[in-house]
């Protein structure tokens, strides 16, 4: 017999469910490995936001009345042109609560010309407003979102127009996004193609970036200050703004790795993003209940639901006192943000876990037999308390599905004595498991080759 034996490190590129079983954790993704599920688990540590993985922070009640700046996802201010400001907070201590559209749907009136009536998408872009009605864009007079009268004279700069996201003779599809993000930078949308124009929306220079990747919905999209990152009915993409860069027509639109897009993300047509800068992450929010978390430094993607089963059905950014954050809303108008100092989700506790492998502790992966003894885990020394479980099989699939855990030992802050499993198998998976906050800081094993498996 001989031993040997092996680091598992926290899975920081994600959960990866398109990769082979066997290579979940043999595989580098930029030098990271990927995990085959997790649930409530993030790269970013709670307690001192390290990179070494442990449990989401929870979410507490947020109240409005703190005041503050408020943002749409992209950072942009919100307002609404027609001067009655529908944006979710407390006009200062006990002023009147207010709700905005969730999908920031604005229905115009035209004192001047015809404004479209069946809207599905708009923004506020250089003093004009931007509505979408099937596959054109009508677009308002600058200065003045009550006039659409089209028919004036073409040198006339600050005109009303209706734009198309198409080349010539070519009938566009049906609008899904207006993205300005800022006062350079408007991305318009379909399904399949996606479209830039620079500065003013009529005399503006546009382009299109993709013409195969669009966006899929309203809210599928958000900026993160310096590229548009949005869920296409093909998965997940980000595209850089450009400015500055001669060589940005080369870079195009770029798709988060296919190794790590779920196939949760795919076709979503209800979807909304949000970049949080304090989280350094975007919120990927889905009608199912279970949301993604997109981290920056890593770019992983890690799953998490609320344990109440909150839906966010919009969300919103605040600038308060040097910080930055999202406030979700539900459908009742309930508003929560995520906080470091939580532990559960507005009282109630959430499970939290994440596993590690499958992993071999032979050089023949496919045969060759061993025994796991030994397993030295390491909790940060402000966790509470986690559970870690073994489960074994002849592949790494079998490992990977095993219903049954053929160990399990309670873990306590900071390093804990050995454990001794004595498991025999050619594949493990190792899970880290708890309802109460924990962050990971190492896991060793060590077991004994035994030959080749007969």
């Amino acid at each position: 017999m001989r031993p040997v034996g092996k680091v598992l490190h926290f899975p920081l590129a994600g959960v990866g469910r398109n990769l082979t079983y066997r290579d979940s954790n043999q595989h580098r993704e930029d030098g990271m490995y990927p995990t085959p599920d997790a649930l409530n688990v993030w790269p970013s540590c709670p307690y001192e936001s390290r990179l070494r993985g442990g449990s989401r922070p929870g979410t507490v009640a947020f109240d409005g009345s703190l005041g503050g700046v408020w943002c749409w996802p992209n950072g942009e201010p919100v307002f609404w042109p027609d001067g009655e400001s529908q944006i979710i907070y407390r006009d200062g201590v006990g002023g009147n609560a207010r709700t905005v559209d969730p999908h920031r749907v604005y229905q115009p009136s035209a004192a001047i010309g015809n404004a479209p009536v069946n809207v599905t998408a708009a923004a506020f872009h250089r003093a004009r407003l931007a509505v979408a009605e099937g596959n054109a864009i009508y677009v308002s007079r600058s200065g003045n979102i009550h006039d659409f009268d089209y028919g004036a004279d073409m040198d006339d700069v600050g005109r009303a127009a209706v734009l198309s996201l198409a080349d010539a003779d070519v009938v566009g599809e049906p609008v899904t996004a207006l993205c300005g993000v800022n006062d350079r930078l408007f991305y318009a949308a379909t399904a399949n193609s996606l479209w830039l124009i620079r500065a003013d929306l009529v005399s503006g220079e546009r382009s299109c970036v993709s013409g195969e990747v669009g966006i899929a919905s309203p809210n599928a999209w958000c900026w993160d200050g310096s590229k548009l990152i949005f869920l296409s009915p093909r998965g997940l993409y980000t595209v850089d703004s450009g400015e500055g860069n001669p060589l940005w027509h080369e870079q195009g639109v770029k798709p988060v790795s296919p190794n790590r897009v779920p196939a949760e993300l795919l076709g979503q047509k209800d979807a909304i993003l949000a970049y949080d800068p304090y989280w350094r992450g975007t919120f990927i929010f889905l009608p199912s209940g279970t949301h993604w978390f997109l981290d920056d430094a890593a770019g992983g993607l890690w799953p998490f639901r609320f344990a109440d089963g909150f839906v966010p059905a919009s969300v919103l950014r605040v600038r308060n006192e040097g910080r930055e954050y999202c406030v979700f809303v539900g459908a009742d108008g309930a508003k929560r943000t995520f906080s470091a100092a939580a532990t559960t989700d507005m009282g109630t506790a959430f499970a939290s876990w994440v596993d590690v492998g499958p992993f071999s502790l032979n050089q023949s992966t496919d045969s060759g037999d061993a025994m796991l003894t030994e397993i030295t885990a390491t909790l940060a020394e402000d966790a509470t308390a986690a559970t870690v479980t073994v489960r074994a099989g002849k592949s790494a699939e079998a490992s990977d599905k095993a219903q049954l855990s053929l160990f399990s030992a309670n873990l306590t802050k900071g390093w804990h004595n050995v454990l001794r499993p004595r498991l025999r198998g050619v594949w493990f998976v190792l899970r880290i498991y708890s309802t109460s906050r924990w962050a990971y800081e190492s896991l060793e094993v060590r077991g004994q080759q035994l030959g080749r498996l007969r």
